[in-house]
């Protein structure tokens, strides 16, 4: 959380008490991180299609790239910093329906911080259930013909 050489503009802020504090997540990239939610309603019935985040990092990000500070809970480690200008949440709190999906470990988080190697590219935001026990079966070829409607939560 202190190495931030690399992160200006974006690399500290002033507090209204007059403290400077570490944002972390730094950097301009970090700083403008996507934070509208999707849900995808199939109709006639109004029902939510199930997805999970689960599955959307590649494994080599959180082994080696992505790790949070120690701490006794995310947010005692990062008591010292604060939260990126454009953010509606601190960074502990980025999941409140999955506390493993927090911090420097948040699966959006880590594919919005992923470099495009190209300049046109795409970042994948959630992953079909297929599993019957989920969908009872409706969506275990994938997601069938019809209607949905894309709702955008922002």
């Amino acid at each position: 959380l202190q190495n931030v050489g690399d992160c200006a503009p974006y690399a500290y802020l002033n507090t209204s008490s007059g403290q400077r504090k570490t944002i972390a997540p730094c950097g301009a990239v970090a700083n403008s991180m996507f934070n509208d939610t999707f849900e995808v309603i199939r109709e006639p019935n109004k029902t939510s299609v199930p997805w999970t985040y689960k599955g959307i990092v590649w494994p080599v990000d959180k082994e080696r790239k992505f790790k949070n500070p120690e701490g006794a809970t995310l947010k005692e480690a990062f008591a010292n910093t604060v939260k990126p200008p454009n953010w509606q949440k601190e960074v502990w709190q980025l999941d409140p329906s999955d506390p493993d999906n927090n911090g420097f470990l948040n699966s959006d988080f880590i594919v919005w911080m992923r470099t495009a190697a190209l300049p046109n590219f795409r970042k994948l935001y959630r992953i079909l259930i297929r599993d019957a026990t989920v969908s009872q079966g409706f969506y275990s070829g994938g997601l069938p013909a019809g209607n949905y409607t894309l709702r955008i939560h922002s």
